[in-house]
């Protein structure tokens, strides 16, 4: 494949292919980022793919001390066998995308049946919540496969150092190609962790510190030439949750969306779109709905709202205080806990110990 870079040159890839791989290598054993994960005792396929899991969709500084939480409960994969669904998503609660804990489960059981580690991409691929990146990344690092590590850092890198246009039909088909041609058929461990770090430490989407960058010199990225974007305005987005008590009996749910799946909940309607001007009729259509037609009573109080940023949106979760007659399971997932036993031992999402706090003051 030939490419027009820096300086109206045109490149074909085999002969930058060395110069990329040496110039991301030697700046990497230089300054590679120190973590858990990468330390020689962690270097097995327990560590690794809990770890890559981990990351998905998260940063790195959230990550580690949720990783070294995992590695004081089960230092190792012996002591990770009898780990229970529960007990898993109790230490990732806080960490978001809660599907990833139980896909995590879900190959614990797979991998305990065949009794056997995987290694390879094409076993890798076939496990719950393992894609593509994770496979290639997960290979890569503990058998040295020479498949392609592609991920949004690793796109940005690609598309600046090859000028290709992120607009452009086929952008991702092309970024594929060239960063397979570029991985080496051996060595893939160092090389596609030396990418990861550039990414994370040099190529960054924005203020990129091109003046240090290892391969400056075969990149035709300009800066200087770079239009600047504003940052994408998040969507502001409202919600409801309902406190629910009997007595001393508060009611909580399962949740079953890949959110939040399996943590336990307050009752909420699902969150929309604010357009100021219907807030407070949509606001009021709906907890009327919920009072009479679910919790069949006339009386609600509202105890304040709690904000919460998401990835994508802005939220704020207004909490409705519902006082039911008696006892009784409203939806299948539904069970209630003793108010005097507290919430400590359940897993709760980040936002609903918000509502927690917020009810307690």
């Amino acid at each position: 494949m030939t490419l027009k870079l820096s300086k109206n040159k045109n490149y074909n890839i085999s002969n930058i292919k060395n110069i990329w791989q040496t110039k991301l290598e030697f700046w990497y054993k230089s300054n590679k980022r120190d973590l858990p994960w990468r330390k020689k005792e962690n270097q097995d396929f327990y560590n690794i793919w809990i770890s890559e899991v981990m990351l998905q969709q998260t940063g790195v500084k959230t990550v580690i001390p949720y990783f070294l939480k995992f590695k004081r409960k089960w230092p190792d994969w012996n002591s990770f066998l009898g780990a229970t669904f529960d007990e898993i998503l109790f230490l990732w609660q806080g960490l978001g995308y809660y599907q990833r804990a139980k896909n995590i489960y879900k190959t614990l059981q797979i991998l305990k049946k065949n009794k056997k580690f995987i290694f390879t991409h094409n076993e890798l691929i076939k496990l719950p919540g393992i894609g593509k990146y994770s496979a290639a990344s997960i290979s890569a690092i503990l058998k040295n496969e020479n498949n392609a590590v592609v991920d949004g850092n690793i796109k940005r890198i690609i598309s600046r150092a090859f000028n290709i246009d992120v607009n452009k039909k086929d952008f991702i088909q092309i970024i594929d190609k060239i960063a397979q041609d570029l991985t080496p058929l051996k060595g893939n461990n160092l090389y596609c962790q030396s990418l990861m770090d550039l990414g994370a430490m040099i190529c960054k989407p924005s203020n990129p510190k091109c003046i240090i960058c290892p391969i400056k010199s075969i990149c035709s990225f300009d800066f200087n030439k770079k239009k600047a974007r504003g940052k994408k305005k998040k969507i502001n987005k409202l919600g409801i949750v309902f406190y629910v008590k009997h007595k001393n009996l508060i009611y909580l749910e399962k949740a079953s969306d890949r959110f939040l799946h399996g943590t336990v909940i307050f009752p909420f309607f699902d969150f929309f779109i604010s357009d100021n001007q219907n807030n407070s009729q949509t606001k009021k259509k709906i907890i009327e709905t919920w009072i009479v037609k679910i919790f069949k009573v006339k009386d609600y109080k509202l105890l304040g709202y709690v904000k919460h940023n998401f990835t994508n949106f802005d939220l704020k979760l207004y909490i409705i205080e519902v006082i039911l007659n008696n006892k009784r399971v409203i939806r299948p997932n539904g069970m209630w806990l003793n108010e005097n036993i507290g919430f400590d031992n359940y897993p709760f999402s980040i936002l609903m110990k918000k509502v927690i706090k917020k009810v307690n003051e």
